[in-house]
């Protein structure tokens, strides 16, 4: 009887032990997805079990690039050969570009001073009331004008005041904008013909749109293995996580020119708290996302050379690198390497 319930309770002892160890068993991933997790503080967090991989393919198919669409990139792409040019005459009509100084005076006291402004005659996105007056005005001549400040401006110390503002013409510009022509392609893009310029950006819109595919399928069979899959992650490193994005949030808005405030409210219509959920959030998936591309990296035995990197990012020494950068670029082509395994162009 005793000999019967010490061998139950070995039983039981193995049984638990092996429920412990299926519970802490993970996913082995790839040795460079490792690096890029500790290059970036992340500990603690693994992958138990990587679900099925879904199939996923695409074909030319797919992807359509409409006349409409060729003409409107063909117009975006002239505007940026648009440039101001002086103009042979010294007063200024509507629909010109004028180089604008002015001095801005509110009870005797000046309160804004600008020099050099470029602005459009009659296209209101300066002052309307101004822009009117400016019609007519000589070059080099000074000029007053008093406006008064509507009541509910945005600027309330000034709401409701007269102003008075003194501006001079300094230069009269119109907007050349280049003709699409055979001799303009020549000489830009090294084709020979208009005709051969549309099938040009043809071309390149489709292989925009293959990119914003292939991308857009990378999202989805991510999503899918992270609901198909299981995983043990310490909060405590995707909190720290969630502030890399925070900051990565912060410097895009710096580019943008606006406060992180600004930009959140801007693009997201989110409060801080809001905001930095978002972040967790973000930064929960990334995470989770590395996990997954190790263990498919190391289920189909993706190997990155040096020589590797050294092809695929043309002029770039891996001797020079310092470790963290080359962490990454091999992080990078890694990912690509798994993506195409998972996503292929059907023939």
């Amino acid at each position: 009887m005793i000999m019967k319930r010490y061998f139950s309770y070995v039983i039981l002892i193995v049984v638990f032990l092996v429920i412990c160890s299926c519970a802490t068993e993970y996913q082995i991933i790839n040795s460079i997805v490792e690096e890029k997790m500790n290059l970036l503080g992340i500990e603690n967090c693994h992958i138990t079990r990587l679900g099925e991989i879904p199939e996923s393919e695409y074909t030319d198919e797919e992807i359509n690039v409409s006349v409409s669409e060729i003409e409107e990139n063909i117009q975006l792409e002239l505007e940026s050969y648009e440039k101001l040019k002086p103009v042979n005459r010294n007063v200024v009509r509507k629909g010109d570009f004028v180089n604008l100084t002015y001095t801005v005076y509110c009870e005797d006291k000046i309160v804004n001073e600008v020099k050099g402004e470029e602005i459009k005659v009659g296209a209101g996105f300066f002052n309307k009331e101004i822009e009117k007056k400016l019609i007519g005005a000589k070059k080099d001549k000074t000029y007053i004008i008093n406006i008064q400040v509507p009541e509910d401006d945005e600027n309330t110390k000034f709401a409701g005041k007269i102003e008075v503002i003194k501006y001079q013409v300094n230069e009269i510009h119109y907007m050349f904008k280049p003709k699409l022509t055979d001799k303009f392609v020549q000489k830009n893009y090294g084709l020979k013909s208009v005709e051969a310029f549309y099938e040009y950006k043809k071309e390149h819109i489709k292989e925009e749109k293959e990119t914003e595919l292939i991308n857009q399928k990378r999202e989805d069979i991510i999503e899918e293995l992270i609901e198909k899959s299981s995983f043990n992650m310490d909060r405590n490193y995707i909190l720290d996580y969630a502030e890399v994005v925070y900051h990565e949030y912060k410097d895009m808005a710096t580019g943008y020119g606006s406060s992180i405030e600004e930009f959140i409210k801007d693009f997201f219509n989110e409060n801080l708290d809001q905001f930095y959920e978002r972040c967790c959030n973000e930064a929960e998936k990334e995470i989770k996302k590395f996990l997954i591309i190790g263990a498919i990296a190391n289920k189909i035995n993706v190997v990155i050379s040096n020589k590797d990197i050294e092809m695929k990012y043309e002029n770039l020494n891996s001797d020079t690198l310092s470790k963290s950068d080359f962490t990454m670029y091999k992080y990078q082509l890694l990912e690509e390497k798994v993506f195409d395994y998972l996503i292929q162009e059907k023939q």
